[in-house]
């Protein structure tokens, strides 16, 4: 089995403080409890940062009990944002106590028959500067995935959203 990926995703990294369209100011973001419980019962999370996340999570609309969305702050600006545009989560505990959300966006995967997709969302201005000035960028290539390898946030169509959209059964010939 192999990735399919375009060049630009390997060489990919967010730009944090000075990204020009943040994913963390006006965006719907989502945990999951356990991830919120992971930040507050780490040993060095601090007393400030466990308040701050015991009091900053409201019920997602529309999706099951477990996930939650983070309530955003003053200028719809994420809680957990410094002043200086950096996440204080990662900042004071690491990258490994973000959210799957938080940690991969805008990297994604589709998975159809053998091949794994990945691609990062247009929605992230340094995956459109990649695109737009970097030549080849958008060309694919084939990746092999390393052994035991998980994958994070990977997109299917579910029953209900094919019933809806008929389109989506012809996903992977598309692909």
């Amino acid at each position: 089995m192999y990735y399919r990926q375009p060049r630009y995703f390997e060489e990919f990294k967010c730009v944090g403080g000075t990204c020009s369209n943040s994913c963390c100011v006006g965006w719907d973001i989502f945990w999951r409890k356990n991830e919120i419980d992971k930040v507050i019962n780490a040993p060095n999370c601090s007393a400030e940062l466990k308040e701050l996340m015991e009091t900053s999570f409201h019920p997602a609309k529309n999706r099951d009990e477990d996930m939650l969305t983070v309530t955003l702050g003053e200028k719809r600006r994420c809680p957990f944002l410094t002043e200086d545009n950096f996440c204080r989560i990662q900042r004071e505990l690491g990258a490994e106590y973000l959210s799957v959300v938080c940690g991969v966006y805008p990297r994604s995967h589709i998975i159809t028959k053998d091949v794994c997709y990945n691609y990062c969302y247009m929605s992230c201005p340094t995956v459109m500067h990649k695109l737009l000035n970097e030549d080849k960028s958008a060309d694919l290539i084939n990746v092999p995935i390393k052994e035991h390898t998980t994958l994070k946030n990977i997109f299917t169509f579910d029953d209900k959203t094919k019933s809806s959209h008929p389109e989506t059964n012809y996903h992977s010939e598309i692909l």
